[in-house]
């Protein structure tokens, strides 16, 4: 349906492809038409978390695997594909994956029933597999804390972040912690009260990461690259439409 209204507002084509990550035959069909495509960005959003709870055909607790198992998966068969692009993968953790350890005995946390250890459970995998994925490939990982007011991020949270990427050789960015140098506003670039970024506080944070990731761990910058300026000014020009078309202009 969102494909269709694109194109009638647009003219462009979307393609798009169906999966439901709690059946992992649709996985698998899914990340083969995917591995057709060519790849700039896979962006793991999937959250569910306070969902009816079922075992899968695999036999995990269905939120385990919406979350991690099937995420995973379809990274796993994509890799090549994204190094072929010059690629990247983003994973839109969780700080709820702090409220609980991991149980050998109980893996996917079915015996549990709080939503909030399930689902920060299935995060926590997803995360550190992620991280043991970036290993095998040469990859870097990247660790970032986004800006919010809450849920409160807490001092012995940010050390166990900082030791963890100390210890591991990575790069750790805090950005609740420079919100001057950034420029955000938590009234005007949130939505929500300070809990997630609004457009102009994506901006914001885009433009300031964006020189981080450039200067620091040479990101190339491409717009120079006629090719590649020719295909990102199309969708600006898209992006900035929607835009301003929410915004009602």
């Amino acid at each position: 349906m969102f494909a269709n209204e694109l194109f009638a507002e647009y003219g462009r084509e979307v393609l798009t492809v169906s999966v439901d990550l709690s059946d992992i035959s649709s996985v698998r069909m899914g990340a083969e038409a995917l591995a057709q495509m060519p790849i700039d960005v896979f962006i793991h959003n999937a959250g569910a978390y306070s969902i009816p709870r079922e075992k899968t055909d695999l036999g995990y607790d269905n939120v385990f695997q919406i979350n991690f198992i099937s995420p995973y998966y379809i990274t796993r068969r994509l890799i090549n594909r994204l190094k072929e692009n010059e690629g990247r993968v983003v994973i839109v953790g969780s700080i709820a994956h702090n409220y609980s350890k991991t149980d050998s005995n109980d893996v996917d946390f079915s015996t549990r029933e709080k939503a909030s250890l399930v689902y920060g459970n299935a995060k926590r995998h997803l995360m550190f597999s992620t991280w043991s994925l970036c290993k095998e490939n040469g990859v870097e990982l990247i660790l970032i804390k986004a800006p919010s007011l809450y849920p409160y991020w807490f001092d012995e949270y940010d050390a166990q972040i900082a030791d963890y990427a100390a210890a591991n050789g990575l790069a750790y960015y805090n950005f609740t912690a420079c919100l001057e140098e950034i420029g955000l506003d938590f009234q005007t670039d949130t939505y929500d009260a300070g809990l997630h970024l609004n457009y102009s506080g994506t901006v914001k944070l885009c433009d300031y990461f964006g020189r981080i990731l450039a200067e620091t761990h040479g990101c190339p910058d491409h717009r120079q690259d006629p090719a590649v300026s020719a295909v990102y000014d199309e969708k600006l020009r898209l992006y900035d439409a929607e835009v301003q078309k929410q915004k009602g202009n």
